[in-house]
């Protein structure tokens, strides 16, 4: 930001709190001249509870060189994990505006390889580059960092030592270790990074390559039987005190790996040859449970903080959150009886749980889903503390209709004339409804369900998942008293609607069903609220007051669609056409 704006948030007492904003652009890296970072992580120091917003910052990335025709044509694809210094803010010698992002020199630790099958395993054993298979990609990137041991650089002491944070850091210490996660569909990469205090001296220019890191591979073999299914790695999570790490799976099985960061270190250290020590993957033990019928998108350690400042760190993690598409957060005891959860939220919304996020030191669990709403939990009691709804732009399906030859149609939009607001159906992470839109506080204020339907379809990953449904008209009054929805909905009743043959491996065929409907709006003064609808609007759910007088299956017969629908000035009377009559 400018300096003016600057010292406007200083003199108000933000500008203390938040700091001030500044934007960067990446420099050439290495052999890569026009590069993107798709990953960023960064490490915080737990000793500093409070750190100055004016301190640099150290952090590492996935870089990526941005195709050209030639390297197209060759099929060549440059990525590189890479350390960025961010200087400390200085008022007095910063020149960049708003509109001049200053330049982001990138230190390149290690190069992205791509392997072909048969000789995977080769590569990977030789540590020298981040190994990934031909169609496998990089999906996360977490850091931790580990301080130098005061005992001498043994392991055994204290188990605490470790520290995580993807939000950002100073990195004031010196002489400690940074231990880099990428986590790739088929396996994870650990790589230590022994020099992080890493400082932009001349010696240190973008052409300058460090040392290559110490690099070990973990194959990361489903330990149950997959029956053939997809067993990929889908979510990732590093324990505060960087002791364990988790990862989710896309059969919905989850697992922990005990000590994995000090059994990694250990062989780092050792100094015996490569092929007389004892791998880390072959020495953590893995401990599997298994909830979830879906693919785990999402997991979170739960930890609070030693002391009230925090200042002494992290005490011993107990439990992790797991979520995926049945939007349903689940809790398990690390400590004891954790072959089955301890805990559930159901219905946290109506998406699927993307992200997960503990603050361990206000005890506060923050949920995101694809239907974008975020939402605050009390890590004791899990009660939701407040909620924000937004435009749910993010697909829910993953593209799935679009493949099968299912069109979502287009967003409609029609002005609410009670409120003013806008109201929006079809949209892509919320089918079936309607949402009243505020601009001005940017955020949803109201919901209607239009069309109902199971959000989770699916016994098994491979089954084929039922379509969800779609509000393809509405139309509503002047007065704002008549409101007339044409929805679409799939069923596995062959009798009724009319007959859609996918051309994906969906399976047997589904017929879709479209209903009119018929909504009144009812003054919400007139009607007697009970806790539960008192409780739903406090945590963010906000059902708008019409009621459901009257419905109509297939109104232009079983093979008829509608194509256009309109609503007379009062309300009294609507039309639709369709193509097939």
């Amino acid at each position: 930001s400018s300096s003016s704006s600057s010292s406007k948030n200083n003199s108000s007492g933000i500008g203390n709190i938040i700091g001030p904003r500044r934007s960067f652009r990446l420099a050439s890296c290495a052999s890569m001249k026009n590069a993107e970072l798709l990953h960023l992580a960064s490490v915080q120091d737990a000793s500093s509870s409070n750190p100055s917003s004016a301190g640099g910052a150290v952090l590492y990335g996935l870089a990526k060189e941005i195709p050209t025709e030639e390297t197209k044509k060759n099929g060549q694809e440059n990525a590189a994990l890479v350390r960025c210094v961010i200087p400390p803010f200085a008022p007095e010698h910063d020149r960049h505006g708003p509109s001049e992002p200053a330049l982001l020199t990138a230190k390149q630790l290690a190069t992205v390889k791509k392997t072909s099958f048969h000789s995977h395993e080769e590569e990977c054993s030789k540590s020298e580059h981040v190994c990934l298979k031909k169609n496998d990609s990089i999906f996360g990137l977490m850091a931790a960092y580990r301080p130098s041991s005061k005992s001498g650089g043994g392991y055994d002491d204290d188990r605490m030592d470790y520290e995580v944070d993807n939000n950002g850091g100073d990195g004031d210490d010196v002489g400690g270790h940074v231990f880099l996660v990428l986590v790739a569909s088929h396996g994870l990469i650990v790589c230590r990074d022994d020099n992080p205090q890493h400082q932009n001296d001349d010696s240190n220019s973008s052409n300058v390559v460090d040392p290559a890191p110490s690099l070990v591979h973990f194959a990361m073999k489903s330990s149950s039987q997959s029956h053939g299914h997809d067993d990929s790695l889908s979510s990732v999570a590093v324990s505060p005190n960087a002791r364990d790490l988790a990862v989710g799976r896309a059969t919905g099985r989850i697992e922990v790996l005990d000590n994995m960061f000090e059994n990694v270190a250990i062989y780092f250290d050792d100094a015996s040859q490569k092929e007389d020590k004892e791998h880390p993957e072959e020495t953590t033990v893995r401990r599997t449970v298994h909830w979830h019928a879906h693919s785990v998108r999402a997991l979170s350690f739960v930890a609070s903080s030693s002391s009230g400042n925090g200042n002494d760190g992290f005490a011993n993690t107990s439990s992790l959150l797991s979520g995926g598409e049945e939007s349903v957060l689940v809790t398990w005891q690390l400590d004891r009886n954790f072959h089955r959860p301890s805990n559930f939220v159901a219905r946290v919304s109506h998406g699927a749980i993307v992200h997960v996020a503990n603050c361990p030191y206000s005890n506060k669990v923050y949920v995101f889903c694809s239907d974008d709403t975020v939402q605050c939990f009390d890590g004791t009691n899990y009660v939701c503390v407040w909620k924000q709804r937004g435009l749910a732009g993010m697909a829910l399906s993953h593209d799935e209709d679009e493949k099968e030859g299912i069109g979502r149609g287009a967003v409609i939009v029609v002005k609410d004339p009670i409120t003013e607001l806008p109201m929006l159906t079809n949209l892509p992470g919320a089918p079936g409804m309607v949402h009243w839109y505020d601009p001005r506080s940017a955020s949803v204020v109201g919901t209607l369900e239009v069309a109902p339907y199971n959000r989770v379809s699916r016994r098994d990953p491979t089954d084929p998942h039922v379509p969800a449904p779609t509000v393809t008209h509405m139309a509503i009054g002047e007065n704002g008293k008549d409101l007339v929805t044409v929805d679409t909905v799939w069923t596995e009743n062959t009798s009724v609607g009319r007959t859609h043959d996918p051309s994906g491996p969906r399976g047997p065929a589904m017929n879709a069903c479209t209903s009119i409907k018929f909504w009144s709006h009812v003054d919400s003064s007139s009607i007697k609220r009970n806790k539960s609808d008192q409780r739903k609007r406090r945590n963010g759910d906000v059902p708008m007051g019409y009621e459901l007088v009257s419905s109509m299956a297939a109104p232009h017969g079983r093979n008829g669609e509608v194509c256009a629908l309109a609503v007379s000035p009062d309300g009294s009377a609507a039309c639709t056409l369709s193509r097939e009559e």
